[in-house]
């Protein structure tokens, strides 16, 4: 039960991370 969650929060973090990294990148190359 616990498992779930916390799997389910690493990855909404891991997704988090990806777009945010994703517009940085972006953002830095214009």
């Amino acid at each position: 039960m616990m498992r779930t969650a916390q799997t389910g929060a690493v990855l909404a973090l891991l997704a988090v991370f990806g777009v945010v990294t994703f517009l940085v990148i972006r953002a830095l190359l214009g």
